[in-house]
């Protein structure tokens, strides 16, 4: 019973986690377009701060946290191949979040406008599509199981 309820943790976390990444990204974009005014940036930086320190970034940790003690549980998932191509995928998702939480800090910086300190809208968008491709990716070697080599 133990491990159900860490698996509905771990996937509470990991949707919160995925809602957060994807609405921090989406941020940036309208903060490229419309942070030059004074008053949006300090909102838009705001909103970026609270939903990274707040959602993100502990979302990230708890799906971190309760991964690896359901792995723990169940030695037999770190010798599956398909299990540690999800592990890539999750490094891969940590990878993305931590370059989001960068552009933060360039944000905070204000010392050139905030279209120039983040990559452009169209980049941000594409950007924005890649903790969604490995979302896919890891919930198809959950659910499929692949055997891989």
């Amino acid at each position: 019973m133990f491990y159900l309820w860490l698996k509905w943790l771990h996937l509470l976390a990991l949707i919160s986690w995925m809602a957060g990444i994807l609405y921090l990204i989406r941020l940036y974009v309208y903060h490229s377009q419309y942070g030059h005014e004074s008053s949006n940036h300090t909102m838009l930086l705001l909103m970026e701060k609270r939903l990274l320190r707040f959602i993100t970034r502990p979302a990230m940790a708890l799906t971190w946290l309760t991964g690896l003690t359901m792995a723990g549980l169940n030695h037999q998932l770190a010798g599956q191949p398909w299990f540690m191509l999800k592990l890539i995928c999750v490094l891969g998702l940590s990878f993305v979040t931590e370059i989001a939480g960068g552009y933060y800090k360039r944000l905070q910086s204000r010392e050139q406008p905030p279209h120039t300190l983040l990559p452009s809208t169209r980049r941000l968008r594409w950007f924005n599509e890649l903790p969604t491709l490995l979302l896919a990716l890891i919930l198809a070697l959950i659910l499929f199981r692949p055997q891989l080599g």
